[in-house]
């Protein structure tokens, strides 16, 4: 890094949500005391996203994906353009409520170095009635335990990349961000990582964040294609995480015990659906298996910095 890089480099990765992309920036431009670069990475916008972007008089960093690339590549770019030693990754519907957020989540970086990433809590609504993740913790088969989740502050197996501050290296250092998971899941599966190397997640009170959970873009599936993107991310993270013959005994487990499954989602799930996510489709993803395993220590920077070492 050179004598003259800003102290955080903020990464956000955006499809169609311009209005929305407005109000993230206002709330990073009003950060105190710190001095940041801005990097956005717009996967192939169709709504006036660019042009809202390039009328701003920010120096702000945009880096153009002529399709959607999801939010894992986009996440990467932004790791390799990255200037700064202290990286934030940002949601463009999210919006800082603390002025001092990233001064003081950057320096509990720099004051411990066993910790690989740290955030706020993160909120659905601007008067904070409404949790919707603190830091992530999960169940012996890699669920996301909802109700520890939004239930306290602290050490954490993971955090959500809607906000989170961390080391530059340590995200060069774990490979970055898995692209097969495309976007949602990515971030369990990062972390994953992240501890395996020995890092601490943590979550701290009084920089809390509202995540608007905007429609706009995000893709909207019928509710059991939803189920099984989500399933399929699930027992694609839980393959390659735990190993075969672990994945494969928990997988067994979840079917004996349907009604735990079922009551997982928020929607109750028929039996034919129910035999399509936990029985078909732990079938084909057992049989994947092998490839699967092979995705394990991937460093998921080179596509990326290849691409980028290849432009003018």
């Amino acid at each position: 890094m050179t004598a003259n890089a800003p102290d955080v480099s903020i990464i956000l990765v955006t499809w169609n949500r311009r209005e929305d992309l407005r109000e993230a920036l206002d709330s990073i431009r009003a950060q105190e005391g710190i001095t940041r670069e801005i990097l956005i990475i717009d996967n192939g916008s169709t709504d006036g996203t660019l042009e809202f972007l390039e009328s701003l008089e920010d120096p702000i960093r945009i880096i153009r994906n002529p399709t959607n690339r999801g939010a894992c590549v986009g996440k990467n770019q932004g790791i390799l353009a990255a200037k700064a030693e202290v990286i934030a990754f940002m949601d463009s519907d999210a919006v800082l409520l603390n002025p001092c957020s990233l001064r003081d989540l950057r320096q509990r970086l720099l004051e411990h170095p066993d910790l690989g990433a740290v955030a706020g809590p993160i909120y659905t609504d601007r008067e904070l009635a409404n949790p919707w993740v603190f830091g992530i913790h999960f169940t012996d088969d890699l669920y996301i335990d909802w109700e520890r989740s939004r239930g306290g502050l602290g050490e954490a197996e993971a955090l959500s990349t809607c906000f989170m501050v961390m080391p530059r290296k340590v995200a060069t250092e774990v490979g970055g961000f898995d692209p097969v998971f495309f976007y949602q899941h990515e971030d369990l599966d990062f972390f994953v990582r992240v501890r395996a190397l020995g890092y601490r997640a943590e979550v701290v009170e009084g920089y809390p964040v509202w995540h608007k959970v905007a429609q706009t873009g995000r893709k909207v599936d019928r509710w059991l294609v939803m189920h099984f993107r989500e399933e399929w991310r699930h027992q694609y993270l839980l393959i390659k995480s735990v190993g075969f013959l672990r994945a494969a005994r928990l997988l067994a487990r979840n079917l004996i015990d349907s009604s735990r499954m079922r009551a997982y989602y928020v929607r109750p799930i028929r039996w034919r659906k129910f035999v399509l996510l936990f029985v078909l489709l732990p079938i084909l993803m057992l049989l994947l298996g092998p490839w699967i395993l092979l995705q394990r220590g991937k460093n998921h920077l080179e596509g990326p910095r290849r691409e980028m070492s290849r432009k003018p």
